[in-house]
């Protein structure tokens, strides 16, 4: 599973990504693609980076320095096609080839703020020898066009070209064949540039990667103060949250001026019961547990004070109505296909959370 789909089909995962401050576009399409992590490695070095991150964001000596770095990232743009054709070797145009340039001077700019800062959680290549290639006049700018500087040849045909079109007695078919041989040779500085920057393709899909890793760690750190989220531990067997909460729900309740009841609870291998009156919040903490569990898989931290839970293969729920009518399914049988379909699970993988709401609550209750 890839987080575009968590947040499709989890209740309340789309609320926790839509609140996550990213700056960039480039970020937004590469946080879909995170993968739902499997191993407590993995899992134990998101959560470490993002803690590290989180110290960085509340030290008051470096909040100029993430002002500035979050500026820059709000200028980076999704370049990955064009990074594509560089590893490709395919002559650029003169937009990829600024697309290129704008995007490296960002890299050098954000690059040169966290070594000053001594931030190392994520690092970025020098891409210094690419801004050099595709900026001959030294001027540090975002724009590109084939400079003189690129070739005498150049510079002198656009000067006598600029010399002729003044003179009124000039053949138009001068002109045409004087145009033809500087796109010939624009063409050519083009394919040489391509071929110069071909050698920097590693360091060019690097720095896109770890840029937007960066950009989502700061998201995620921040995410975690204002929302006072928690790191969670992982553990072998029990699940146990201290003052779990549901933060969609929260904020509705804020909007309200009421309260949400955060509560504790151990969720022990095998069966858990859950019992209370109706309208106690029973379900409302079912979805809190899942939404925590895969919260937890994709590498953030979980709305509790406290959190511990083991991995898990795979988290089904039978919660809600399950009526599918396009089948032409009543609710009490698309639940319990749905039921039966866990217990396949179950008897096929080693760990997986199931959580259901008032079984056969679709029915007759008597």
């Amino acid at each position: 599973m890839f987080l575009r789909s968590a947040i499709e089909e989890i209740n309340g995962f789309r609320f926790m990504i839509d609140k996550l401050e990213i700056q960039s576009g480039l970020a937004k399409r590469v946080l879909n693609t995170l993968p739902y992590l499997r191993t407590a490695e993995a899992i134990a070095q998101e959560l470490d980076k993002t803690e590290v991150t989180r110290n960085i964001l509340q030290t008051s000596e470096l909040t100029d320095t993430i002002t500035k770095i979050k500026v820059k990232l709000m200028q980076v743009k999704d370049i990955r096609g064009t990074a594509n054709r560089v590893t490709e070797l395919q002559i650029l145009d003169d937009i990829e080839l600024f697309e290129l340039k704008a995007f490296s001077l960002l890299v050098v700019e954000m690059r040169e703020l966290l070594l000053s800062a001594n931030i190392t959680v994520v690092t970025l290549p020098d891409l210094e020898p690419v801004v050099n290639i595709l900026d001959p006049e030294k001027m540090r700018i975002p724009h590109f066009y084939v400079y003189d500087a690129y070739s005498p040849e150049l510079a002198a045909l656009r000067t006598k070209m600029k010399t002729l079109q003044m003179d009124e007695k000039t053949e138009e078919r001068v002109l045409d064949q004087l145009q033809f041989e500087h796109t010939e040779l624009e063409d050519r500085i083009r394919e040489k540039l391509s071929e110069q920057i071909h050698p920097y393709k590693k360091e060019i899909n690097e720095a896109l990667v770890n840029t937007a890793t960066l950009d989502i760690l700061l998201a995620k750190a921040q995410q975690t103060i204002d929302m006072q989220l928690c790191k969670p531990e992982i553990s072998t067997s029990t699940t146990r949250y201290i003052k779990i909460f549901n933060p969609q729900v929260k904020e509705v309740l804020w909007q309200e001026g009421k309260k949400f009841q955060a509560i504790d609870i151990d969720i022990e291998q095998g069966a858990c019961l859950i019992t209370g009156a109706n309208m106690a919040g029973k379900t409302v903490l079912l979805k809190s547990v899942q939404l925590a569990q895969y919260l937890m898989q994709f590498g953030f931290y979980v709305p509790a004070r406290r959190a511990g839970m083991p991995l898990v293969e795979q988290v089904l729920t039978s919660i809600g109505d399950d009526q599918d009518e396009l089948n032409g399914l009543s609710s009490y049988a698309a639940e319990m296909l749905r039921v039966d379909e866990m217990i396949r699970q179950v008897r096929q993988r080693s760990k997986i959370l199931v959580l259901i709401d008032e079984l056969a609550r679709t029915t007759n209750p008597v």
